[in-house]
């Protein structure tokens, strides 16, 4: 078949990405990944709950860790002209059945820490149950000094 576009999203929520097709002359296709009953691999999906105009929370990134390990992704559910996907974070975790620690970052300077969240779920924040970001918070998310700080000067 021919194909000219293509989404992902976890249609049957067991975890894993599953794969629509839109084929040319031809009905659309539709995959289903059995990653879950094949590798046995855990997973986390973070839904988020914006304020105002942004319900989605777009723009927002989450931060997991586990034993020094990191993942990152933000959420842009726009993909190329007219096209998007689901407004979910997906993370593959292996065999891990929990992380050290997840870090929401919303656009707005607040932010959200759950320690030891389990595998296997969905997570649910919503933006106006968060608190504001501090340098403290930046120097213990990333480990260093914010590039850049406030300085006042009076001339």
């Amino acid at each position: 078949s021919l194909s000219n576009g293509a989404v992902y999203a976890d249609l049957d929520n067991d975890g894993d990405l599953d794969l629509v097709t839109n084929n040319i002359n031809e009905p659309a296709g539709i995959y289903r990944n059995m990653a879950e009953s094949l590798t046995k691999n855990n997973y986390l999906k973070v839904h988020l709950h914006g304020q105002g105009g942004n319900t989605y929370g777009i723009g927002a990134k989450v931060i997991i860790k586990h034993k020094g390990e990191v993942q990152v992704q933000q959420l842009m559910p726009t993909r190329g002209f007219l096209s998007s996907v689901e407004p979910v974070l997906n993370f593959g975790l292996g065999s891990q059945p929990e992380i050290d620690t997840l870090i929401l970052l919303w656009g707005n300077n607040k932010t959200k820490i759950k320690e030891h969240p389990t595998a296997n779920t969905v997570l649910k924040f919503r933006q106006e149950e968060t608190l504001e970001v501090t340098n403290c918070l930046f120097e213990m998310i990333f480990k260093k000094q914010p590039p850049f700080t406030q300085s006042i000067i009076h001339l």
